[in-house]
């Protein structure tokens, strides 16, 4: 049956794992019918544990199962089996909606045309090469198309004469170019047409082709019967030698598999060859080999070939029973399948039979009925033979001039024959009986007719053993040139696999090369490298050491030995007994495959090693340390190995400098870090110092005024020298005093209240959708009378349609800190302008734009301006929290973002960008 000409991917997205399984099924149904059972069985079991929603597609696999199972069933002639299996898939498949269908469809089709023609009515396969053909050009499948035509030509091969028959397609093309699968069936059927017009050579090498594709393409059938074909093509030449080694490759593989047909015609084939060697006794035990294998086929052709050479064995054998035996046999299953050539065969074979047992009345009764039945179908060898075979029976009764008559009559018949040469048996005969009747001219000439028949025929032998010879020659030349080829395309499969696992090899290698690289932790760059390690390489102890060239020694950071850490270690750099330092110091790779022997260093500190690699780990020509594996196994290590451990080593050398570096300059940045948070605090403390020292300053002032103050009035009180004015002024001092004193104290207050609430967490807000220019309205008309009494101008542009997922009162807050920033940073003197607009982004949030044309901000400042403590204005009023709060409300309270864009001398722009609105309150 065809095999695919296409991936099964057609058939649908079910996964790579199931489209391996049932492409590998198919390819090895008759090449390793084990090996695809087995296959066919797991994909099966994925088959049921696939999604439902493809399950049109998993239908589609199964079939191609089940189809591959209906083949099986053919071949082990269960005729009735597949035929039922074939009309379910034809079932499943009644509307075929893709490609994939129709092509299972064709397959099936295949199929059906051979079980059909090995059944009695072989005529009933032609519908199903037509349709076939059909399927396979709805789904614009050429070779398909080509193989369905190649199966309706063959039977017109068989029933039409070589003289009628039309030129085929592929007469004039070059059958080493076609599709293996094609091929095989192509090339058969142009051996049977160069065969049918004795063109020997030609069809021996059509066929040879046949089977050399057959067997690429893992059609064990077909390679049986082309192997077969070219054993008779053998026989026909006399080579008979030559035609028993091809019919032993035919017969190759297939006692195991136990297919009836292929393995009874493959037998039969062997039979004849040992028959024609002499080899008797050799060809009765193979025919009954293939009676054996044919049991269940007793109504078929096969069954018939069989009983036919078993007949000719008989008789070769003398033995007239059993050759009688077979051939009434052979009779009744022709007559039952109305096979007219094997009617006439069973009839001749016991008519030879009788002979040999001696019945003569039966002999002339039978061979008298059929030599009328014989001219009806003008089938003149029939009748020549059955006229020599009565001859002979009428010249053991003593019936000489009955017998001269058979006899010249016989060869009357085999002179109308076009290209027959007469046997000289049956002239030597016909002189033998002219002799006895005296009539010694007419035998004379017989026995000289005989004689040049005899020399012609040896002319005739001696030309076809030379056609054999080159036959064989050009046979044994197309296969050394199939091995030939074979042994390229195993070279380029070895190169290709080859580049291929190099290729995958380098990818892994650039893989591994990047997660190593990426690493910036020591511990999990560690880790990498070990588990890397151990997948790439046969590792059974593995460890790296890092130079500490302070004090001159390597120490080991992982040491790995069937998997259990063993303890660090450390080597100094002098040590002569060390492979490790050796690699240190002459910065190369040190390698061996065998155990080190002599004076060579020995191994530390590991089991008995025979195996080993020292890479050093080399960074801008300084060795950071050595890495090393080792393996008990000898020559564990090829060319491969080391060019992925020295890959490996590159790898690590670079990823353990970049985690130094990064160890090394994350400690500068947590310097960094704690000597910004040091002068960030000094800052602060600065501040609030300037800040909580006027007040407070005053305060004591006052309270040491007061208590003065208050010791002069006891004073005057206890001498009686108190007056009434001198009370009222003391009083309205002392109230003088205590608002200075209440307003010091509560400016100190109001500071820390404003420090502690920065520092604390902050309360949640309910963010919901709102119009900005709504929620702003009341906020900017108090700050446009603000600006326009300091002498500025604040120019308000927003969209009464703008929306924001926001919170007002927060937002409020933040655009109120950035417009009490500008009043006291941004602008020197009156004039100054600041812009507030709004616009919608491409991602939906909303961008609200404060710009002013003041004074900006330096650059060395700008990165500090959210920084908490940050001021420009360090006693004079700032306290660098303004920013800092806002900042915390847009992030935390608000979702947003803010930034701030500013050169100096070309004022101040900052950004703050909110979510867009949500699309309803739910969300």
């Amino acid at each position: 049956m065809i095999a695919l000409f296409h991936p099964l991917q057609e058939l649908g997205p079910l996964g790579e794992d199931l489209a391996a399984l049932c492409c590998r099924a198919w390819y090895l149904r008759q090449a390793d019918v084990a090996q695809a059972h087995s296959l066919m069985q797991r994909a099966r079991a994925l088959l049921k544990h696939t999604p439902p929603q493809t399950g049109g597609h998993a239908n589609l696999w199964d079939l191609r199962l089940d189809l591959i199972e209906a083949e099986w069933r053919w071949l082990a002639a269960e005729h009735s089996a597949a035929q039922a299996q074939l009309h379910a898939i034809e079932q499943a498949c009644a509307k075929p909606d893709s490609r994939a269908a129709l092509l299972l469809l064709c397959d099936a089709a295949c199929l059906a045309f051979w079980v059909e023609f090995e059944s009695p009515q072989p005529a009933q396969a032609i519908p199903h090469a037509q349709r076939m053909l059909q399927l396979a050009q709805q789904a614009d499948d050429a070779q398909r198309s080509a193989y369905a035509q190649a199966l309706l030509q063959g039977p017109l091969i068989l029933r039409t004469s070589p003289e009628n028959l039309p030129a085929l397609p592929w007469e004039d093309v070059k059958l080493e170019a076609l599709d293996p699968v094609l091929l095989a069936e192509v090339g058969n059927l142009m051996g049977m047409r160069w065969h049918q017009t004795a063109q020997i050579s030609r069809a021996a090498e059509c066929y040879t082709l046949a089977w050399q594709a057959a067997l690429s393409s893992g059609q064990l059938r077909r390679a049986s019967i082309a192997a077969s074909n070219v054993s008779r093509c053998l026989v026909n030449l006399n080579d008979h030698a030559g035609a028993l080694l091809w019919t032993e490759r035919a017969l190759h593989g297939l006692q195991e598999l136990g297919w009836p047909a292929v393995l009874g015609n493959a037998l039969v084939q062997y039979a004849e060859c040992l028959l024609l060697l002499g080899q008797i006794d050799n060809a009765r035990s193979v025919i009954g080999q293939a009676l054996q294998s044919l049991q269940t086929l007793e109504q078929s052709r096969h069954i018939c070939m069989c009983l036919h050479k078993a007949g000719d064995v008989a008789l070769a054998e003398r033995d007239g029973a059993a050759a009688l035996r077979h051939f009434e046999q052979l009779l009744g299953v022709a007559h039952s399948l109305d096979y007219d050539s094997y009617l006439c065969i069973a009839t001749l074979g016991r008519v030879r039979a009788l002979l040999l047992l001696e019945q003569h009345e039966q002999v002339q009764a039978l061979a008298q009925d059929w030599l009328p039945r014989a001219a009806a179908r003008a089938n003149w060898l029939l009748q020549a033979d059955l006229l020599q075979a009565l001859a002979q029976s009428l010249c053991a009764c003593g019936k000489r001039q009955a017998e001269l008559e058979a006899l010249q009559e016989a060869l009357a018949v085999r002179r109308k024959i076009d290209g027959m040469q007469i046997p000289p048996p049956l002239l030597e005969a016909l002189a033998d009986a002219c002799a006895a009747l005296g009539r010694e001219r007419e035998a004379w000439l017989a026995r000289k007719e005989a004689n040049a028949m005899r020399d012609r025929l040896h002319a005739t032998e001696a030309g076809k053993r030379v056609q054999a010879l080159q036959i064989r020659r050009q046979l044994q030349q197309m296969e050394q040139q199939a091995q030939h080829l074979q042994k390229l395309a195993h070279s380029e499969a070895e190169r290709a696999a080859a580049l291929q696992d190099s290729n995958q090899t380098l990818a892994l290698l650039g893989e591994i090369g990047r997660q190593i690289t990426a690493q910036r932790e020591l511990p999990e760059l560690l880790s990498t490298l070990q588990t890397r390690l151990q997948e790439l390489l046969r590792a059974d102890y593995c460890t790296l050491l890092l130079a500490d060239d302070d004090n001159c020694i390597l120490h080991s950071v992982f040491r790995i030995e069937d998997q259990q850490i063993l303890p660090p270690y450390q080597i100094p750099y002098d040590h002569e007994k060390s492979f490790s330092t050796l690699c240190r110091r002459e910065r190369r790779l040190v390698f061996f495959n065998q155990s080190p022997q002599g004076d060579l260093p020995r191994l530390q500190d590991s089991k008995p090693t025979n195996s080993a690699m020292f890479g050093p780990l080399i960074v801008q020509q300084r060795v950071v340390g050595v890495l090393s594996i080792q393996s008990p196994k000898e020559n564990a290590y090829s060319e491969r190995e080391i060019l992925i451990f020295e890959n490996l080593c590159a790898y690590a050398a670079i990823a353990l400098d970049n985690a130094q570096a990064w160890q090394a300059l994350r400690e500068s940045r947590a310097q960094l870090v704690q000597h910004a948070k040091l002068a960030s605090l000094g800052n602060l403390v600065a501040g609030v110092a300037h800040e909580v020292n006027t007040p407070l300053g005053n305060s004591l002032m006052m309270v040491s005024s007061m208590h003065d103050l208050l010791r002069q009035l006891e004073q005057d009180f206890s001498a009686q020298r108190l007056r009434g004015s001198a009370l009222q002024a003391w009083f309205e001092h002392a109230q003088e005093a205590c608002d200075l004193l209440l307003h010091g104290l509560h400016s100190t207050a109001q500071l820390l209240h404003k420090l502690r609430a920065n520092e604390s967490a902050p309360a949640k807000h309910a963010l919901r959708n709102l119009h900005l220019a709504e929620a702003l309205h009341d906020l900017l008309q108090t700050q446009q009378a603000r600006f326009a009494a300091a002498g500025h101008r604040l120019q308000v542009n927003l969209d009464p349609g703008l929306q924001a997922h926001s919170e007002a009162q927060a937002l409020q807050q933040v655009l109120s800190a950035l417009l009490d920033n500008a009043l006291a940073h941004a602008f020197s003197g009156p004039g100054g302008e600041v812009h507030i607009s709004a616009e919608r982004k491409r991602n939906g949030a909303l961008q609200l734009r404060v710009a002013d044309n003041g004074c900006g901000i330096a650059p060395e400042h700008l990165g500090h301006v959210f920084d908490p403590y940050f001021t420009t204005r360090l006693g004079q009023g700032g306290n660098g929290l303004g920013l800092h709060h806002c900042y915390q409300l847009v992030r935390n309270h608000l979702a947003g973002r803010i930034e701030v864009i500013s050169s100096k001398g070309g004022g101040a722009c900052f950004l703050l960008e909110l979510p867009a609105p949500a699309h309803d309150a739910a969300t």
